[in-house]
């Protein structure tokens, strides 16, 4: 992966002098997409490795550590590309969520930088109609938009969350098969 150079200036605040560090950046145009299902179920963190990229990676695993699911995350070239108004997004589950991290999403809600949208699935033993609450927030599309900084965002995004009670979520075998 070619990596885009950025200078900084460090300096100790004590001396005159300063020490330049080189901090490579890698274009979000280099960060290939996985493709994978949204059905897939995540047995393990490591799980994450093979279905979420990189600028979201750490952010994800944050949140899996939390007990709060992802539905989806997208973050590479593909959002340049087809000229996609984010650089980047998280798609949480918003069932089952503790009352403090309704009150951060509520936070982050009135801070503008979300929608929420309801997929509606059935029971598959009562065909009783479930609700699935998303949540999903963007990383803005930048001029010169990096996995690190898309990292940064994201990751930033994830800590504001508190430890989650266990959410039970169906698997990819019960999704499956799902009447809608």
């Amino acid at each position: 992966m070619e990596r885009e150079p950025v200078d900084i200036s460090v300096s100790d605040g004590d001396s005159a002098v300063e020490t330049e560090v080189m901090v490579v950046e890698t274009p979000l145009e280099q960060v290939e997409p996985i493709k994978r299902s949204r059905a897939l179920s995540v047995e393990s963190i490591e799980d994450l490795n093979e279905i979420i990229e990189a600028p979201l990676l750490k952010a994800c695993q944050l949140l899996y550590q939390r007990h709060i699911p992802t539905y989806e995350s997208s973050a590479n070239r593909e959002h340049i590309r087809y000229k996609y108004p984010t650089a980047a997004h998280i798609s949480i589950v918003g069932d089952g969520l503790s009352e403090e991290n309704l009150a951060i999403v509520d936070g982050m809600i009135a801070e503008g930088n979300r929608y929420g949208y309801v997929v509606a699935l059935h029971d598959p033993a009562s065909y009783e109609p479930l609700y699935r609450v998303m949540i999903t927030f963007d990383v803005p599309m930048e001029e010169k938009i990096t996995l690190e900084g898309i990292e940064r965002k994201s990751v930033h995004f994830a800590e504001r969350f508190v430890e989650n009670p266990e959410i039970k979520l169906l698997d990819s075998e019960e999704i499956i098969n799902i009447e809608v």
